[in-house]
């Protein structure tokens, strides 16, 4: 019985279930909607349309949720708390100009293998102004990266110190 077991706990290890709490591999597009913004209280005209940001390339090591929301393009902006897994994801950050903070967001979504998305609000306080911007932003996988893409080479989110 005992050679039984030792035989079989190979077979046993293989069967447990996977960790597959991640994003896809490969090319994202990602859109950023703004659904409202008040300056000092006072609601301003928005942009209708989403902007389209480029696409990225994201890499097997950086399919991780806590990976995967803690990239930023941005290195003026970091992220200051993220709580990424089993399909939920909340973050909070900042963007400094010349060592001021400028620009605070937070963020709450969920995230799925091949799309995420998220209700953010982003607050800034300058010359004595209160600007706040709410929105949405989502993403969503598109395919592999491609061969020649400058992204897919040279991006490594892991090396962010976010």
């Amino acid at each position: 019985m005992k050679r039984l077991w030792l035989l079989s706990w190979p077979l046993l290890l293989a069967a447990a279930p996977a960790d597959n709490d991640y994003l896809a591999a490969g090319q994202w597009q990602s859109s950023i909607q703004i659904e409202g913004a008040s300056l000092d209280g006072k609601e301003l005209p928005v942009k209708e349309r989403p902007t389209l940001q480029p696409p990225r390339c994201v890499k097997n090591t950086e399919n991780k949720p806590m990976t995967f929301f803690a990239y930023s393009e941005d290195p003026e902006c970091q992220t200051l708390s993220l709580n990424a897994g089993k399909g939920q994801v909340t973050m909070s950050g900042v963007c400094q100009k010349n060592g001021k903070n400028l620009t605070t967001i937070e963020a709450k979504g969920d995230y799925h293998l091949r799309d995420y998305s998220m209700a953010y609000i982003m607050r800034s306080e300058e010359n004595g102004h209160k600007l706040e911007v709410r929105g949405h932003m989502s993403g969503h996988s598109i395919g592999l990266c491609p061969a020649k893409d400058s992204n897919a080479d040279d991006i490594t989110l892991g090396n962010k110190n976010h």
